[in-house]
């Protein structure tokens, strides 16, 4: 048995009933509104920079640096919404998008999967209109110094550390 215990703008929180060992417990589990799966993309320059942007995030009230991504649209395709967010958030688009992996967040807690992409061969986008609901700014590091990074908590999200490590560890070939 699933119920849905509440509903905000943005979020549903659910209550589910599972059996274990002979018992009967519930569970709750929250899952966006809109969509249930998005896109995050590791876009890298031909001078091997790696493209973040600094977003703003209420939950912490911090800005962090973040790989761009988002929402993944019903009706659209997932290599769409990657270039989409792409030229949304950073003015370029991809000529190549490599699909590395799914990560899924707190999957204990949350539905949702983050469909992890690598973009090359970069272009900048006429199509390019900052999205006016967010203050982003676009920050290129090379890659050669994301780790430290990483390693300093100047880049802490999970996803984008999880991608990062991702891409450098099993497809470092892509990288060239």
């Amino acid at each position: 048995m699933i119920k849905r215990i509440t509903k905000t703008t943005t979020f549903s929180v659910w209550k589910k009933k599972i059996s274990s060992y002979g018992k009967s417990s519930y569970l709750e589990y929250v899952s966006l509104n809109e969509a249930t799966e998005s896109v995050m993309i590791a876009p890298i320059t031909s001078k091997k920079e790696v493209i973040f942007v600094k977003k703003y995030f209420p939950a912490e009230d911090t800005f962090e640096l973040v790989l761009p991504g988002g929402k993944i649209i019903k009706g659209q395709s997932i290599k769409f919404t990657a270039n989409r967010e792409l030229i949304e958030e950073i003015g370029f688009g991809a000529k190549k998008l490599l699909h590395l992996n799914i990560l899924k967040i707190l999957p204990a807690y949350f539905v949702g999967k983050t469909h992890a992409y690598l973009a090359k061969d970069l272009y900048k986008s006429s199509k390019y209109k900052a999205d006016e609901s967010e203050e982003l700014i676009v920050f290129k590091i090379p890659l050669k110094k994301v780790i430290s990074y990483i390693r300093k908590g100047k880049i802490k999200d999970a996803r984008t550390v999880a991608i990062i490590l991702y891409l450098i560890t099993f497809f470092p070939h892509d990288l060239n």
